[in-house]
């Protein structure tokens, strides 16, 4: 389709100052058939735009049949494409574009994609909770392995051992930690 004349503002503005179609035709070189053809469509619509709907319609693809597919394929997903054209009496392309264009629950377009990095950052935290509170967090360096020996001096001797003595004092408590190989070492059981 042809997109719009971009003398039609021109030719109006002209038109409406009074100067008669032949003269706008040879100030704006355009030919005259096309001003004849805007001051008809501006009488006609009060505008110089065009018109909305213009375009062949849809006479295969249309709501009612998309319809009539989303609920066929709803009652049974696994018929073919070829099937259910020839009983709709459409061609296979059509009921193709009506399958996978007009009924896919897929969003449309690309969107924005988010790439993932490769390796990304990590970093290792000690907390320990109880039913009245709960302890600092113990952010553990970069790159430091977690074996028994700093499992013990940094975490329950530094950490741990204090908290408990200031807030648990005298009352039972117990402390559960999963199965890390540093938790499960002989020494840290202790």
């Amino acid at each position: 389709m042809a997109p719009p004349n971009p003398h039609r503002p021109f030719i109006l503005h002209l038109f409406k100052a009074g100067v008669a179609p032949v003269d706008i035709s040879e100030r704006l070189g355009v030919p005259s058939r096309t001003v004849y053809d805007t001051i008809s469509r501006f009488k006609k619509l009060s505008t110089f735009l065009d018109r909305c709907g213009k375009g062949r319609k849809a006479t295969v693809v249309t709501p009612d049949r998309i319809k009539a597919v989303k609920e066929r394929t709803k009652r049974n997903p696994l018929r073919s494409i070829k099937k259910m054209a020839k009983d709709m009496k459409i061609s296979r392309s059509s009921m193709e574009r009506i399958v996978k264009d007009k009924t896919s629950d897929e969003a449309v377009g690309y969107g924005r994609t988010i790439h993932q990095v490769s390796h990304p950052a990590s970093g290792m935290v000690f907390g320990a909770v109880s039913a009245d509170s709960k302890t600092p967090l113990l952010f553990v360096d970069q790159g430091v392995k977690i074996n028994k020996e700093v499992s013990i001096s940094d975490i329950l001797e530094e950490t741990l051992l204090p908290w408990t003595q200031k807030h648990i004092n005298r009352r039972q408590w117990a402390f559960q930690q999963d199965g890390a190989p540093s938790h499960t070492a002989k020494l840290s059981q202790q």
